[in-house]
């Protein structure tokens, strides 16, 4: 730490947490990156958050919607019916476990 009481290292740790989220969008499938996408709105619709919270989960999903369709848009093999459909069905299977 220097005298201001700035942990330099702690920075960096943060910096590479948050290029591990930002990673997550490019790394995994389609149809895992929307599931994950419903998950957390889903999060946002039955979890009590803060409007902080609120405010980090909405960017974050509106980054990983952005970059699906641009994956989406880039590949020419992807079937976007065919992501939202595996999405969808995660999404379900996941709500009904909840009322279980």
């Amino acid at each position: 730490m220097t005298k201001d009481n700035v942990n330099e290292q702690q920075i960096e740790l943060d910096l590479e947490t948050l290029g591990k989220i930002r990673d997550i969008a490019w790394q995994r499938s389609p149809q895992t990156l929307l599931a994950l996408i419903e998950r957390l709105q889903v999060k946002l619709l039955v979890e009590d958050l803060s409007r902080r919270q609120r405010h980090v989960y909405r960017a974050i999903i509106d980054y990983f919607e952005d970059v699906l369709e641009e994956r989406v848009e880039q590949d020419e093999a992807t079937d976007r019916d065919q992501v939202r459909r595996t999405a969808g069905t995660y999404v379900r299977n996941f709500l009904k476990s909840l009322d279980d």
